[in-house]
């Protein structure tokens, strides 16, 4: 009954993935690759948002369990004042490995969409080159920097264990590569969260006033013209080697 009861979160969690992409994506004429990691990062943060409150209540039976146990230990000390402990297995219940595995694939799909496949993709579709080969050179050019910062908090974290005496194991650079990424993760965090605080609301506020708004657009038509312009010179220039 329990696993029954997951699989239907799961085939649940599939369908209203696959009705919000539909609704709110264009896959007709997107591509592939693009609908299909889209896909995944949606439908794998639906499962963490169904799936949590199931692993709460099987670890609260859980240790409930551990508590009876040890109220039979005392009991057998002849320990008095000791009331038994009632413990209902949740509806879903499922073994503790069933959930370990899921939480795992979630995790380290998250980290390789987060880290590899989607800053390439951004920087991708802004590439202006003509070639595929073009624009795949020129994202990862561009998350240069970002990968090179996040290598180099890596490395510093396993000179750190190293030095610590930690032998650098599989299991071990693992625990360093999921260090890496939460320290990175919290430091962009705040460092851009104050900014967020501050500019979000200013912007609003900007934008309420008919003035700041008729001479942004001003700035960015005169923008444009210039992107135009620029474009239309790379164009010729593209011409003349065809």
């Amino acid at each position: 009954m329990g696993a029954d009861l997951l699989v239907l979160e799961v085939i649940a969690v599939f369908f209203l993935t696959l009705l919000l992409l539909n609704k709110y994506g264009s896959w007709r004429r997107q591509h592939f690759i693009v609908t299909i990691s889209t896909f995944i990062g949606w439908f794998f943060s639906f499962i963490i948002i169904f799936i949590l409150p199931l692993d709460i209540a099987i670890t609260f039976y859980n240790r409930c369990l551990l508590e009876e146990a040890q109220i039979s230990v005392r009991k057998e000390l002849d320990v008095i004042n000791v009331t038994d402990a009632v413990c209902r297995k949740p509806i879903g219940f499922v073994p503790n490995y069933v959930l370990l595995r899921l939480w795992r694939v979630v995790y380290w799909t998250a980290q390789l969409l987060t880290w590899i496949v989607l800053p390439l993709m951004q920087s991708y579709s802004d590439a202006g080159d003509f070639s595929s080969l073009g624009k795949l050179r020129s994202a990862i050019y561009s998350n240069a920097i970002y990968y090179g910062t996040y290598l180099a908090v890596f490395f510093m974290l396993m000179i750190y264990a190293a030095v610590k005496g930690v032998v650098l194991n599989a299991e071990h650079l693992k625990v360093i590569l999921i260090s890496a990424s939460n320290t990175w993760g919290l430091f962009l965090l705040v460092i851009l969260l104050g900014y967020g605080l501050i500019e979000v609301p200013r912007q609003f506020w900007q934008m309420g006033s008919r003035d700041f708004r008729l001479n942004k657009t001003y700035f960015d038509i005169d923008k444009l013209s210039t992107d135009k312009n620029d474009a239309e010179d790379a164009v010729r220039e593209a011409y003349k080697y065809v």
